[in-house]
């Protein structure tokens, strides 16, 4: 989770830039905590939520991350929007917070569902431009195998 933006998210760093964003909840489901497979019974002490939200951060893209958390933290099981903590600089480092200030509830709330899934993509679990680099390695490789071979 350290090197990816987007996928499972890595918890915020004690000293780093904090912002808030509101997010729209995809989906919540009760998760082993060491293997991620689906639990039934969300009181298993071996079991956390497992929150899919599109963080929607101002100026910047929506994008897809999964925040696990043994609570259910802003009763996110009956909303359809939260309100996340994050860092600007490495934006797959999310926590949704206790109590998030107000401010932020009331724009979460007036949150576009259907906009936000339109801009938000899907889940990515590497850093944006990760494809692009890794389709330009297969096309020199297979250049110099071509040219070699």
């Amino acid at each position: 989770a350290e090197s990816r933006q987007g996928g499972r998210a890595a918890e915020l760093r004690a000293r780093g830039p904090r912002a808030y964003a509101p997010a729209l909840v995809n989906s919540v489901r009760a998760v082993h905590k060491e293997t991620g497979t689906t639990v039934f019974d969300p009181g298993d002490p071996k079991s956390v939520f497992a929150f899919d939200l599109t963080v929607v951060p101002e100026g910047r893209p929506p994008y897809r991350v999964e925040v696990h958390h043994p609570l259910d933290l802003q009763n996110l099981l009956h909303r359809t929007s939260a309100v996340v903590e994050y860092d600007p600089r490495q934006p797959w480092r999310v926590v949704v917070p206790n109590n998030p200030p107000g401010e932020w509830l009331a724009r979460a709330q007036r949150l576009d569902p259907e906009a936000v899934r339109a801009a938000g993509g899907p889940l990515r679990a590497w850093p944006a431009g990760f494809q692009i680099l890794a389709m330009a390695l297969v096309e020199s490789g297979l250049l110099c195998w071509w040219l070699l071979g």
